[in-house]
C-alpha cells in the first residue's frame, strides 16, 4: 500500500422548494428527462397519498409527467432506497408528506455516490415549518427556491393559501389534521404573496 487514502466521491443533494404552483415538479421532470436521454439509471418516488396524477405518475401543472413508484410511508421509502442500489440518481417529489425518518437513509444514498433530487413545499398552508423539508434544505448542497404568481395581485408568491369553494381562506382549525385532508389542487389552494396571504393560527380562537 502506498499509504494514500482515496476518498469516495459523495452524491449531491439538490432541493427544489417553494409554495404550491411554483414549478417544482416541472423542474424535477426536466432534470429526469435530461438524465434519461443520457441513459442514466433513475429511481423516481412519490407519496402514495398524493393520487392527483394517478398512482404511478408525477405530473406538473404544465402537463409534463413521468413514471414514478408510489410509496405508502416513510418506512416504505427507506426500504426502496436501501442497498443493493440499482439506481444512480434518486428523485423524490412531494417530500413534505414524509417524515424526518427518511434523512439517515438519504444520507446513506449520498454517501454511496448517488445524486439525490428532492421536491416539496418549504412551508405549509398555515405558514408553519415542514420539518423534513427544513432539514433537507439545511443538509442540501444546492437549494433552489421557486415562486408562483399571487392569485390576487400577480406579484411573486411564496406562500400557499388554503381556500374553500368560494375562494375564501380557510383557517387550519377548520380542517381535520391528517395528511389526506391536505392533498389538493387549484380548487383547494392558491399561491399568495406576503401581502395578500391571510395568516391563521393552528388553534381555534376563543370567543
Amino acid at each position: 500500500m502506498d499509504g494514500k487514502y482515496k476518498r469516495k466521491k459523495s452524491g449531491i443533494l439538490t432541493v427544489y422548494a417553494g409554495c404550491m404552483f411554483a414549478g417544482k415538479t416541472d423542474a424535477i421532470i426536466e432534470k429526469i428527462q435530461d438524465l434519461s436521454q443520457k441513459n442514466k439509471s433513475i429511481l423516481v418516488l412519490k407519496p402514495k397519498i398524493d393520487s392527483r396524477s394517478g398512482s404511478s405518475l408525477i405530473k406538473s401543472l404544465t402537463g409534463k409527467c413521468w413514471l414514478a413508484k408510489s410509496v405508502s410511508s416513510s418506512a416504505a421509502l427507506i426500504k426502496c432506497i436501501q442497498s443493493p442500489r440499482k439506481f444512480k440518481y434518486l428523485f423524490i417529489d412531494e417530500t413534505q408528506f414524509f417524515s424526518s425518518r427518511i434523512l439517515p437513509a438519504i444520507d446513506a444514498v449520498l454517501n454511496d455516490g448517488i445524486d439525490v433530487y428532492i421536491g416539496g413545499l418549504d412551508r405549509g398552508f398555515s405558514d408553519h415549518n415542514l420539518p423534513v423539508m427544513n432539514q433537507l434544505m439545511a443538509l442540501a448542497d444546492v437549494v433552489i427556491k421557486y415562486f408562483a404568481h399571487c392569485s390576487l395581485c400577480n406579484a411573486l408568491a411564496n406562500k400557499t393559501q388554503r381556500i374553500d369553494k368560494n375562494k375564501k381562506p380557510i383557517a387550519p382549525h377548520q380542517i381535520i389534521r391528517k395528511n389526506s385532508d391536505l392533498v389538493g389542487g387549484t380548487d383547494e389552494y392558491e399561491p399568495r404573496c406576503r401581502q395578500c396571504y391571510i395568516a391563521f393560527s393552528w388553534s381555534k380562537k376563543s370567543h
